[in-house]
């Protein structure tokens, strides 16, 4: 009981810190100033200009080169906190209107969630996020999501995850950022703006994504999860359309549009 309450009270502190640095940001309160790019970084490339909000609003960077917002996954005190269902069980009511795509999996004696949200965050942020969970293996009960934590360092994946937005309707889908490929736990960004709609699917919104697993056998296991939830497979990374995907080893590619998913991979 009290770490059903514990975990509700951290829930409703990260719904109200979402909402209330979204709206700092957006009413000029969370001013941004210049910093030095971080001195470790995970990528492969030279690490994108970077700013740091200020003290009071230390949640968000930004990415003063494609204007976008981000939460650095390697600095986070949420890092060390479960996954709790309830949080998305409120999400509505926090202005937070999201598309999922969870896909659950055993791999080498532990319990895998990997989750994709794009949507809508505290109202006044677009964006997306891939996230990696585990848990000891057999832990909990199937639908028993409050198991999964962020995932420890040796368990972060290569990922690169780019976001599209065809604002209201009114164009061709444009790129509103591009995480660079590198290990993540939680891979994220945001820009300031709302959607023309919030009921599901959110068609203004489109992700693209790479994750590297451990080995080709967990992508495996990945893919077949992808396959259950209706995405197709596609002959190449270069023929991927909407809501397809395409394995080479390791690797799986994905271009995720509509399909809103919770798919659990058994064991064969």
């Amino acid at each position: 009981m009290a770490s059903t309450i514990t975990r509700t009270v951290i829930t409703l502190v990260l719904s109200l810190t979402v909402i209330i640095n979204s709206f700092g940001n957006f009413i000029g309160i969370g001013d941004i100033i210049e910093t030095q790019p971080p001195t470790t970084t995970t990528t492969t490339t030279t690490a994108p200009a970077t700013t740091k909000a200020r003290e009071y609003n230390t949640l968000y960077s930004y990415n003063s080169k494609e204007k976008y917002y981000y939460l650095d996954d390697k600095e986070l005190w949420e890092k060390n906190e479960n996954y709790n269902n309830v949080y998305e069980y409120m999400v509505p009511s926090t202005g937070m209107f999201i598309d999922q795509v969870r896909i659950r999996f055993n791999y080498e004696g532990k319990d895998w969630m990997i989750q994709m949200w794009k949507g809508q965050y505290g109202f006044l942020l677009v964006g997306s996020e891939i996230i990696v969970f585990t848990a000891p293996e057999n832990s909990g009960t199937e639908n028993d999501l409050s198991k999964y934590v962020c995932a420890d360092k040796e368990d972060w994946l290569g990922i690169k995850h780019e976001a599209y937005w065809n604002k209201e309707f009114a164009g061709d889908y444009e790129k509103i950022f591009t995480r660079e490929y590198g290990k993540y736990w939680w891979s994220n960004g945001y820009v300031k703006g709302q959607l023309t709609k919030y009921a599901g699917p959110k068609t203004e919104l489109k992700t693209s994504s790479t994750i590297t697993f451990k080995s080709e056998e967990m992508a495996n296991l990945f893919a077949k999860g992808l396959d259950t939830a209706g995405f197709k497979k596609a002959d190449s990374c270069k023929k991927l359309a909407d809501d397809s995907y395409y394995q080479n080893g390791a690797n799986v590619y994905i271009n995720w549009f509509t399909i809103h998913q919770d798919v659990t991979v058994k064991a064969e």
